[in-house]
C-alpha cells in the first residue's frame, strides 16, 4: 500500500474540505491510502467529526493561535505557513502534498502523474506557478519531499515592509539556488490558451485547471476559497462557492 499524505489548512470551510476529501478518495488508486491532515486555523471544532468520519485516515489539528483572517496584513499567508509547519509533525511519508482547502481532483491520473514525477527524482512537483514575486510554485497545490520541506523556512519574506516572497516561495528559491529538480504541470492559470481545447464541462468552468500528460483535467483550484465562503470576495466573471459545490455534485461526486 502506497501512502499519500495531504496537509490542508482550513478556516471555517467545512464544505470546501468535504469536496477535497471526497474527490481525493474517489479518484485514488486501490493501492493508495490517503492521509488527510486538516489544520483548522481557529478554535472552531464544529465540523471536526464530520471530516474525520469522511475517510479512514483523517487527522484533525487545532491551530487557535493562527492570526484571524483579515486581522492584519497578510494574515492568510502567515496562517497558511503556520498550518503547514504544524501539519508536518503528523507526516510519516517521504513526500507530502500541500493543498489549499479549495482544491479538488477530477481524475485518478493525478496520482499516476505525481508518483511518476516523484520516481523521476523531482523534489517538488507543482500544479501551477505564481505569476508574481519570484514566480514560485504556488502553494495551492504542490507535492514535495518531506525532509526538504522540513529543512526550509517557508514563511513569508519581507524587505522594507513589503512581502517579496509569499508562504512557500522560499522553497522554490532554495531549489533553484541548489539545483534541485522541480517541475510543474501544464495549467490554465499559467497558460490560458489551453482552455480552448478542453472538453465541457471543464472548458467553461473558469477556475484554475491542471492537466495531466494526456491533456485531461486532473486537478482544479477555485481560488480565494476562504474569502468566497465568507462572502468577502466579489468580482465579475468568477466562479463562486455555490458554483464550486454545484459542479462537484453534478460531475465529481459519483452520484447517479
Amino acid at each position: 500500500m502506497r501512502k499519500f499524505s495531504v496537509i490542508v489548512p482550513t478556516y471555517h470551510t467545512p464544505a470546501l474540505a468535504q469536496v477535497l476529501i471526497a474527490t481525493f478518495d474517489r479518484f485514488r488508486p486501490s493501492d493508495v491510502q490517503n492521509h488527510f491532515i486538516i489544520v483548522e486555523n481557529s478554535d472552531d471544532q464544529s465540523y471536526r467529526d464530520l471530516l474525520v468520519s469522511m475517510s479512514e485516515n483523517v487527522t484533525w489539528v487545532q491551530n487557535p493561535d493562527a492570526p484571524a483572517f483579515g486581522s492584519r496584513s497578510n494574515s492568510g499567508s502567515f496562517a497558511n505557513g503556520m498550518a503547514i509547519n504544524i501539519g508536518l509533525d503528523y507526516v510519516d511519508d517521504d513526500y507530502v502534498f500541500i493543498a489549499h482547502c479549495d482544491v479538488c481532483l477530477t481524475s485518478g491520473s493525478f496520482f499516476t502523474e505525481m508518483f511518476g514525477r516523484r520516481d523521476e527524482g523531482h523534489m517538488v512537483i507543482g500544479t501551477s506557478f505564481d505569476n508574481t514575486r519570484i514566480n514560485a510554485l504556488h502553494q495551492s497545490g504542490f507535492y514535495v519531499n518531506t525532509e526538504l520541506l522540513r529543512s526550509c523556512d517557508i514563511m513569508p519574506v519581507f524587505e522594507g515592509g513589503e512581502m517579496v516572497q509569499d508562504v512557500g516561495d522560499p522553497l522554490t528559491a532554495h531549489c533553484r539556488e541548489n539545483n534541485l529538480p522541480i517541475s510543474c504541470y501544464r495549467n490554465t492559470f499559467n497558460d490560458e490558451s489551453l482552455v480552448a481545447a478542453l472538453p465541457e464541462p471543464y472548458r467553461s468552468f473558469h477556475v484554475d485547471r491542471c492537466l495531466d500528460s494526456s491533456g485531461d483535467v486532473m486537478f482544479m483550484h477555485l481560488g480565494r476559497g476562504v474569502s468566497k465562503t465568507a462572502g468577502l470576495y466579489s468580482k465579475p466573471n468568477r466562479v463562486y462557492f455555490p458554483q464550486w459545490c454545484e459542479f462537484y455534485n453534478q460531475h465529481l461526486s459519483g452520484a447517479q
